[in-house]
């Protein structure tokens, strides 16, 4: 019997296509967002820093959920907004409203996102069923006016609120309508647009990264209704039910972290938003207007055993029946600001420059050959540049570098045994530069047999929050041999994501199989997680056991196939234990999820739906992938 361990996949493949149409469709209904796992997967396929950043949040998100603050008493994490009105959104003219008409909506996504919506009284008559779970994220908001990004026309002090100044075609990954522009990294961006057909509004991931992309929410649902621009679509244009703004709260609460409340799995009761103060909801509640009829608890609609928590922002339901988010909601919220480096400290979008203060830290002089010193600015009052310039003042050490601009640079030794480094950081901003800051660092390179120089396994995440999403992935460095604990089998293929340009690999399955009983080909090639699709072969031999060193680090898939079997019966015996492993230097990821990704057999689910090309072309063996 053919046994294997499941491993999570990485991804789900989302595709939608977006009307770009030049106002709101009133062909179809509203759709209320897009925002979903599968989104999420997506984007995280495609983009490495992506998925990377995804795996150290959900880390730190299980590790860290008890350093809530939860009466908020050092103050709220502050995080700048800027806002980006696509072409044709704001008529001429009309610019200064639509600043008024953001500071708005800002205003009251900060009121909704810390329990102060004017509705959460009702929430009063549900505790009886709920619990008192009425959540404050400790989150704040604010329309940055300083030290904007050069090119969009913005002066010191003006609302960071751009008009057509953005490529909304460049977008942050495969299915995403979010626009990523990289110059406005480090800022919760709302986009805003006319094109988006009948969608409401989206997140560029679950959580978002701050590197440029954001949300986006249509030109209708946008503002609270307070204030009207004249020829502008807004709040309640697409739909009345639509009319408060909380299109961009609910796209929000997904960038910070959140699920939909009801687990995505349509009317079932399977799915989960991974919040244990949240109940479980068989439905979205999509364009739900009934709310004024329920004063109790014994008024409220059930499904899946329990009273459906419809009013909060993470359902579907219409504008005025949404007010609220749990304590768990707000806890993820809060922990995914202050996972992106937002602090209780005034951003220095958000207040006029003063003259920087240079300060920094550094990882320390101990190191192995070839490792780096990293250094950490630490500098007040928000410089927007940095000069550094490093020197080695005794000692017989060499450096790869003498100076750098980054904010964070990396000094890596290239020989010697000790010495003096010396480091200098001057940081400017608007108002001027600092004066320099010098620190001399002691360096001792210690030898290669050193027990700090001999790479070891990182933890391996085994739980917590997320877990269903996460279970399977593992941090390595220096790559320990990973065995997933079953049996090769001929013609499957195996995804190797994230490997290093340069570094080593070996995948072996010479325990306990038999060549006698089926003749194994093994092929090594390239792979797009964006497509689904296998590239250029890299390696490949006739045997259990290959060896292969990546021309570049990037994603790869090994294709098993049996001289002759294409296609064929899958042999049921002597197919080997497999094994993955890095050895020597640059091993910095070993494939951190390592995948079966199926093969031709149906009799298997994870073969079912698999279209590589994995069978031997010519009698030498030449696989096509």
């Amino acid at each position: 019997m053919k046994k294997k361990k499941r491993l999570c996949l990485l991804f789900v493949f989302y595709l939608l296509s977006i009307l770009d149409a030049p106002a709101q469709s009133s062909l179809l209904p509203p759709v209320r967002c897009n925002t979903t796992q599968a989104t999420t997967d997506a984007r995280m396929a495609a983009d490495p820093a992506y998925r990377a950043y995804v795996e150290q949040y959900r880390r730190a998100l299980a590790n860290h959920l008890s350093t809530r603050n939860p009466d908020c008493s050092a103050g709220p994490v502050i995080i700048p907004v800027a806002v980006h009105f696509n072409s044709g959104v704001v008529p001429a003219g009309q610019e200064q409203c639509a600043i008024n008409l953001a500071l708005d909506q800002v205003s009251a996504l900060n009121a909704e996102i810390n329990g102060n919506d004017p509705q959460n009284s009702a929430f009063a008559n549900f505790t009886s069923c709920f619990g008192n779970v009425l959540g404050s994220a400790c989150v704040s908001f604010c329309l940055a006016q300083y030290g904007h990004p050069a090119g969009y026309g913005l002066a010191e002090g003006n609302y960071a609120v751009t008009f057509g100044q953005v490529n909304f075609s460049n977008t942050s990954g495969p299915g995403s309508s979010v626009p990523q522009d990289n110059n406005w990294a480090g800022y919760l961006n709302i986009y805003v647009s006319n094109g988006l057909g009948n969608l409401l509004g989206q997140a560029a991931g679950i959580p978002g990264d701050f590197s440029g992309e954001g949300v986006i929410v249509a030109a209708c649902s946008f503002g609270t209704g307070n204030l009207s621009c004249s020829g502008m679509n807004s709040s309640a244009s697409c739909s009345s039910i639509y009319d408060e703004g909380n299109t961009l709260t609910h796209e929000v609460g997904h960038y910070l972290g959140l699920y939909h409340i009801w687990g995505d799995d349509g009317t079932s009761c399977s799915g989960s938003d991974q919040i244990s103060d949240t109940p479980n909801m068989g439905g979205n509640y999509s364009g739900y207007t009934s709310c004024g009829s329920h004063n109790s608890c014994n008024d409220l609609p059930t499904s899946c055993s329990s009273e459906d928590m419809y009013m909060n922002y993470m359902s579907y339901a219409a504008d005025i029946c949404m007010y609220m988010f749990t304590s768990g909601q707000a806890d993820v919220m809060y922990l995914t600001a202050q996972n992106a480096g937002f602090t209780t400290a005034t951003p220095g979008q958000c207040q006029a420059p003063v003259l920087p203060v240079a300060g920094f830290n550094h990882s320390g002089g101990t190191v192995c050959l070839s490792d780096c010193i990293n250094f950490t600015d630490q500098s007040q009052n928000f410089p927007t540049s940095w000069s550094w310039s490093f020197s080695v003042i005794s000692g017989d050490i060499t450096t790869d570098i003498t100076s750098s601009t980054q904010q964070n640079p990396g000094v890596c030794i290239t020989g010697g045994s000790s010495g003096i480094l010396r480091a200098t950081l001057t940081a400017s901003n608007s108002a001027g530069s600092s004066s320099p800051a010098t620190t001399d660092i002691n360096v001792t390179v210690l030898p290669d047999t050193d027990p700090l120089c001999i790479v070891t396994p990182c933890t391996q995440y085994d739980g917590g929050l997320y877990a269903d999403l996460y279970s399977a992935s593992a941090c390595f460095e220096g790559c320990p041999t990973v065995q997933p604990g079953y049996q090769v089998w001929q013609n499957e293929a195996y995804l190797l994501p994230g490997l290093d340009g340069g570094a080593t690999y070996t995948l072996d399955f010479c325990n306990g199989y038999n060549a006698g009983t089926w003749a194994a080909v093994i092929t090594i090639a390239t792979f797009s997680y964006s497509t689904g699709t296998a590239g250029t072969p890299i390696a490949q031999t006739a045997g259990c056991s290959l060896t292969f060193t990546p021309g570049a680090s990037g994603d790869y898939i090994a294709v098993i196939s049996g001289d002759g079997n294409c296609g064929g019966a899958e042999v049921q015996q002597n197919n080997g234990l497999l094994t993955f492993s890095c050895t020597g230097a640059g091993c910095n990821h070993c494939g951190n999820t390592f995948t079966d990704d199926g093969g031709p057999s149906a009799q298997y689910p994870n073969n079912a739906n698999k279209t590589y090309t994995i069978c031997p072309s010519n009698a030498s063996d030449v696989v096509t992938v």
